[in-house]
């Protein structure tokens, strides 16, 4: 595991969901740099031809169980997960047009795949992660020798594997309609820092924040517009490079990471665009603009 401090060339990573979208974009950045990847997903083929494939429901605990049996079988074993795989849902609690509350089934399905799937992956995952030796652990049974090897080690690297979650903004400032869906990824969020210390012994683990791009063009147009850092929705590709960010800082542990361009509370604002005081970047670009869709 000493590899993940200095690149994530030849890490064995798996991805789920990683048929498209956000897990997609992180399979092929980790491609990219030269990490071995398994993808699992509910898709019924593999997108990619560079990556091995597993065909799996994240809820189903033989269907993760047989994901891991691959990974060891074609990666030789587990350095890495991505969590990535979830779903989405917008329903009002209570709609007042028509006097019906919200299904409690599709709010049961939320939290079935968002959160309990997401842990059922962990904790498999995190049993396979278990078998790597730690490079101090060289020295054998010998715990003088034992001592001496960490103390001349890197301690870093005693780390046995990363585990990344996709929890969501919605799960700190969710909006009208989210109830269900940001009680699953809250649910995500308030996993990390537990299960970091559960996994102390063994490893780190890691959650990074990322708004979903799955919304209408004009709730697009509007979340952009609202976006007081850099005016425009976060791309896939930088989801990714926050992923590889984490897994070559073993700093990043036990918390989450805001990646939402300092985005705070926008929906209940009027539709103005502020100036920020303080920008990473600069304000949208006209091709930036132009990929925005602000048909209604």
């Amino acid at each position: 595991m000493a590899a993940l401090l200095k690149s994530v060339t030849g890490l064995r990573v798996m991805v789920t969901g990683g048929a498209s979208g956000l897990g997609a974009a992180t399979a092929t950045q980790l491609l990219n740099r030269g990490a071995r990847v398994l993808i699992v997903d509910v898709a019924e083929s593999n997108p990619t031809t560079k990556a091995g494939f597993c065909r799996a429901d994240i809820t189903d605990e033989s269907g993760v169980a047989s994901a891991m049996s691959v990974a060891e079988k074609q990666l030789g074993g587990l350095d890495a997960v991505v969590n990535c795989a979830g779903e989405g849902l917008a329903a009002r609690m209570y709609n007042w047009n028509n006097d019906t509350v919200f299904n409690q089934d599709d709010f049961r399905r939320l939290l079935r795949v968002n959160a309990l799937g997401t842990f059922n992956v962990c904790r498999l995952a995190a049993q396979l992660m278990a078998k790597n030796q730690p490079a101090v652990s060289a020295a054998g049974k010998d715990k003088k020798a034992a001592k001496k090897s960490a103390a001349a080690t890197d301690a870093d690297a005693a780390q046995r594997g990363v585990i990344v979650n996709t929890s969501s903004l919605s799960a700190f400032d969710g909006q009208a309609t989210q109830t269900m869906y940001s009680a699953s990824k809250a649910a995500v969020a308030a996993m990390t820092l537990p299960l970091s210390r559960d996994l102390a012994p063994l490893g780190y683990f890691d959650s990074p924040m990322c708004v979903r791009e799955s919304y209408p063009p004009r709730v697009l147009k509007f979340l952009a517009d609202h976006n007081r850092a850099i005016y425009r929705l976060g791309r896939p590709t930088e989801f990714a490079d926050a992923v590889e960010t984490i897994l070559l800082n073993p700093m990043l542990n036990g918390v989450c990471l805001r990646l939402d361009s300092a985005s705070r509370g926008f929906f209940y604002h009027r539709r103005q665009k502020a100036v920020p005081l303080v920008a990473r970047d600069a304000p949208a670009t006209v091709e930036d603009l132009k990929a925005v869709d602000t048909t209604a």
